[in-house]
């Protein structure tokens, strides 16, 4: 397959573009990020819609909502044109067609699973087949190189697809588990048959023992049945007894009811009447002190309501007394405060004063204590500053005494030095001035003890006029603590209070007339009690006889003769049914003993009786149960039949699982494993590959005959040097041998179809020495005329310009790619 022309619109980072790829080495230059690998994604999507970009969404090009990519390629000399378009949120369509006949391949609007399928048929291709032969990706080249020898052999494996069978080999062990785990769960089932079998052969045997056991409790049923039967007969013939009996007794106990009935009544009329006659007895004696009684209760209520009017009288007159004699304390309070204010007065003023020159004396008393202290304050002033003068001159003399004799010896020394530098006179003469200085500072030491004198005379007096100033103060202070104007209120509240006083006392003179008449009240209610107390057995027996007649409806003696009478004829009447009852309740006894009937033979019978309906009721719920048994075990035997069934199923089904795992794990071990199928393909592939890198190493004209790759990829080259592992060789040599190792494994997949080789960044990774070798191998692709016809290479090392038939350069501005062709 040769790839002729791409055309892109809106792809990624393009805008519009058609690129151009003749045969020869086709080099697309560009930086990081221009928009290189894009041209590539517009080849491999075109061809197996494959691309390394996440969703086919995020191939159209920012606020674009279509896009579109076209390639033309050439199979075998026919040329043909594959085109997808993309929209947001609907899938990709496309169309596949040969150019040269003109003819669609596959439907308008085709999708992936019609026409993938379609460019496989043709190129002979698959997507993995590509993507691992004909499109080099970045890296690779490098990764032949610096890998580790067993680690070469997985790269190539996978470049073979040789690592799809070791895949195929790993993912196999999952379902091949799933179905093991299935196996045990199937085997552990089939393990309970046994167990199944010997719980249902129980079932059946006890099935057979509660049949047997149910035949027998229905013949203890029906024997059961004729015994309630006769029983009941007898039963019946006893009840229609003692239904009699029960009549004729409830007969008796009514008739008996009545007759006690009719003698109580009789009993309670006799009482009636003996009440009745006691109590017309009574009304007759006391009526006479019963009307005296209520006389003198209606002369007590007034009298004690004359009593209590005058006891209020009383109280008030005591409540006047009471404040009479509060006024009077408040007025005795009122006077000792003011005597005791009048009192400290008279200690401040020093002489006493009554209440009523008080307001005359204060002020005058204190105008007098504020002028006395203020001529004490003015003589202490003038003493303080005699004081201050008086100290001032003793400290002058006492300076003068102190400077005289410091004087007079300074004198005396410059004379002593005088006369021992000069003799003019005797030395003893030297000392006259201290002798002149000693009477001066005795007169002054005097002077000075005369002020000492005066200044203590000066201090004595100002501390006395200091004691004199504080008594002064005091004294005015506790002037002003004596309140004139309420000692003045306080005596006209006195005066109020006395005039009260004399007006209550005016009215307290009736109370001595009402305390006579309260006593001669007392008196005459003392004696009417007295009186009541005599007569209140009398009243209470007329008030009890009253009640009789109340509680009898009776309202007065005409009455109560009318009722005695009708209680006497009724008390006869009574006297008379009962005799006549009390036959009657003789005929019915005699009537009960000639029924014959025990009452007890009765409950014996009834006990019998229930007892076998009880018997029956248990055997009838033992029945019940038999049968419910009987047909829960059914249940079980048809369930664990059922269960016995499936699980025969199930063994049938653990058998073809047991073989079919058996098989996979053959199957697996046998071909996928790394010692069978791959084993195979390895040394298969490894000669096709060593067989095309021979020819690749003639192609290049290499410094070496002959190469030698193992199955385990382990490569061996000979050349000058002898042999040499791919790890001996130079920077240069190694990227050669790489080079043609990957050429070698895209042959082998490809075969013949090998037309065309797209590298993505071959030279990432590679030092310098490497590039430049690189750079020169491909030159010899330059042209077409070597074993592979095309070469694209995408690169941002502009090194690879040398080695290019055609040159594109790819260049970003604004987030749009555009491409020019530089030759």
């Amino acid at each position: 397959m040769i790839v002729k022309e791409v055309y892109l619109k809106n792809f990624i980072s393009y805008n519009d573009v058609h690129v151009e790829f003749p045969l020869g080495v086709t080099v697309i230059v560009g930086e990081n990020g221009a928009g290189k690998t894009a041209l590539l994604d517009g080849i491999t999507y075109a061809l197996f819609k494959e691309h390394g970009r996440g969703k086919d969404e995020n191939l159209i090009k920012r606020q674009s909502n279509n896009a579109s990519t076209k390639l033309k390629f050439s199979i075998r000399g026919k040329d043909y044109e594959v085109e997808w378009r993309l929209s947001r949120g609907r899938p990709a369509v496309g169309s596949l067609k040969n150019i040269d006949e003109g003819i669609p391949l596959v439907r308008p609007d085709s999708g992936e699973r019609t026409i993938v399928p379609e460019i496989m048929k043709l190129t002979g291709l698959d997507k993995r087949v590509f993507l691992n032969a004909i499109y080099v990706k970045q890296g690779e080249i490098a990764r032949l190189l610096d890998v580790q020898p067993h680690e070469r052999k997985e790269v190539v494996g996978q470049l073979l697809g040789v690592g799809e069978l070791d895949n195929i080999w790993r993912v196999m062990r999952g379902p091949i588990d799933i179905l093991e785990e299935e196996r045990k769960r199937l085997k552990g089932e089939c393990e309970k048959l046994s167990e199944k079998q010997e719980t249902l052969q129980k079932i059946i045997d006890e099935l057979l023992s509660m049949e047997a056991e149910l035949e027998e409790q229905n013949k203890r049923l029906s024997e059961v049945d004729y015994k309630i039967k006769d029983v009941k007969s007898m039963l019946d013939e006893l009840e229609e007894k003692a239904r009699r009996f029960n009549d004729l007794k409830t007969d008796i106990i009514r008739l008996d009811g009545e007759i006690r009935e009719k003698k109580a009544k009789q009993d309670s009329m006799s009482s009636q009447l003996k009440q009745l006659e006691s109590a017309r007895k009574v009304l007759q004696e006391c009526e006479g002190y019963y009307k005296e009684c209520e006389w003198i209760r209606k002369d007590l209520r007034k009298l004690k309501d004359e009593k209590g009017r005058v006891e209020k009288e009383i109280e008030a007159m005591k409540s006047i007394q009471n404040d009479v004699e509060k006024k009077k304390a408040r007025v005795q309070m009122i006077e000792e405060g003011i005597n005791r204010e009048l009192e400290r007065f008279r200690e401040i003023a020093g002489h006493s004063l009554d209440a009523n020159g008080l307001s005359v004396y204060y002020p005058r008393i204190c105008q007098h204590l504020e002028t006395t202290y203020q001529d004490l304050e003015n003589k202490y002033l003038e003493l303080q500053d005699i004081l201050i003068d008086k100290m001032y001159l003793k400290e002058r003399y006492k300076l003068l005494k102190a400077v005289s004799g410091i004087a007079g010896a300074v004198v005396t020394i410059l004379l002593i030095i005088l006369l021992l530098v000069t003799p003019i006179a005797p030395l003893p003469l030297s000392t006259l001035p201290l002798i002149i200085a000693i009477p001066v500072r005795i007169l002054l030491s005097r002077r000075e003890k005369i002020f000492e004198s005066e200044i203590e005379n000066i201090q004595k007096k100002i501390q006395e006029l200091n004691e004199n100033m504080k008594n002064v103060d005091e004294k005015k202070i506790k002037l002003q603590g004596i309140d004139v104007k309420a000692i003045e209120e306080r005596i006209q509240e006195v005066k109020k209070v006395s005039g009260e006083i004399k007006k209550l006392e005016v009215e307290l003179q009736g109370l001595k007339e009402l305390q006579d008449n309260h006593d001669k009240l007392t008196n005459m209610i003392s004696k009417y009690e007295e009186r009541l107390r005599e007569l209140e057995p009398y009243v209470t027996r007329y008030i009890e006889a009253e009640g009789v007649l109340k509680q009898a409806s009776i309202k007065d003696l005409e009455n109560l003769e009318e009722k005695i009478k009708q209680l006497d004829q009724t008390i006869s009447e009574l006297v008379n049914e009962v005799e006549g009852m009390e036959g009657i309740l003789k005929k019915l006894n005699e009537e009960i003993n000639l029924l014959q009937y025990d009452e007890q033979e009765h409950s014996l019978k009834k006990i019998e009786y229930e007892n076998l309906r009880n018997e029956k009721s248990e055997i009838e719920k033992e029945i019940v149960r038999l049968e419910e048994k009987i047909k829960s075990l059914q249940e079980q035997k048809r369930t664990i039949e059922e269960e016995i069934n499936k699980l025969r199923s199930l063994q049938e089904e653990y058998d073809k699982l047991n073989r079919y795992v058996n098989s996979l794990e053959k199957i697996r071990d046998r071909i996928f494993h790394k010692d069978a199928l791959q084993k195979v393909i390895r040394k298969h592939a490894s000669a096709l590959v060593e067989e095309s890198a021979k020819r690749f190493l003639r192609e290049f004209n290499l410094p070496f005959y002959d190469i030698n790759i193992d199955e385990d990829f382990n490569i061996i080259i000979h050349g000058p040097a002898g042999e040499q592992t791919l790890e001996m060789l130079s920077g240069g040599e190694k990227i050669a041998v790489a080079l043609v190792l990957r050429l070698s494994i895209a042959a082998s997949l490809v075969g013949e179809a090998l037309k065309c080789i797209i590298m993505d960044e071959p030279t990432i990774h590679l030092d310098s020495e490497r590039r430049r070798e690189l750079v020169n191998l491909l030159k010899d692709f330059k042209g077409g005329v070597r074993l592979i016809p095309q070469v694209i290479i995408v690169s941002h090392d502009r090194e690879l310009e040398e080695a290019a038939d055609r040159v594109y350069e790819v260049v970003r501005s604004e987030g749009t790619s555009k491409i020019r062709q530089l030759y």
